[in-house]
């Protein structure tokens, strides 16, 4: 009997014969429509504490390009380093790294299904003096299964950046030292096209 158990199990097809391991390209397009700045600095001029805090809404449109490499944990669930380049509303462009989590919806990863996802990283703004940004993204899409092993996604997004840009005084730079916080936070809507291997 055991045996015969043992040799039913060795003769069944495997259900999932796919590849684990993904890459691919994603571009997209971003339009900023908030930014807060709060700034805390000491005025060498007139010798005081300032403090500004501004929000202001905006319409600023940047485009990003991205490489991935992730692994399918499961046939609904994949893990994804990213890089590439991202404008930033009106500052600096920069580089993001940050880990994507997706979840896919349906039965088969061979069909065409619905999908979310959430982004959570850093990167470095490109500039002389290079500034560290911290990025945040919730959204969902699309994914259309194009042969065994492409596929073409359509995604939308909302996208969080917070980023320490310099602070302008009366048109002089206020220096590093004299700056006890210099926070922007943008926000965006994305919408944007991937290529998954």
């Amino acid at each position: 009997m055991i045996m015969l158990v043992c040799s039913a199990v060795m003769a069944k097809e495997p259900t999932d014969t796919r590849k684990r391991v993904t890459y691919g390209l994603e571009c997209g397009y971003a339009a900023s429509f908030l930014t807060v700045d709060k700034y805390n600095f000491f005025d060498p001029e007139e010798y005081s504490r300032v403090n500004i805090s501004d929000w202001r809404l905006t319409c600023k449109f940047n485009g990003e390009l991205l490489l991935h490499v992730g692994y399918d944990i499961t046939d609904n669930w994949n893990l994804s380093l990213y890089a590439g380049y991202a404008g930033a509303a009106d500052y600096l462009p920069t580089i993001p790294v940050f880990i994507r989590a997706s979840r896919y919806f349906g039965h088969s990863a061979m069909e065409d299904r619905w999908f979310t996802f959430i982004d959570a990283g850093s990167g470095i703004g490109i500039k002389s003096d290079p500034q560290e940004i911290y990025i945040g993204r919730l959204g969902g899409g699309y994914r259309l299964s194009l042969n065994r092993s492409a596929n073409l996604d359509l995604m939308a997004s909302f996208r969080f950046m917070c980023t320490h840009p310099d602070i302008i005084h009366y048109g002089e730079i206020i220096t590093k030292d004299l700056i006890n916080r210099n926070n922007s936070y943008m926000t965006s809507l994305n919408i944007g096209i991937g290529l998954t291997f």
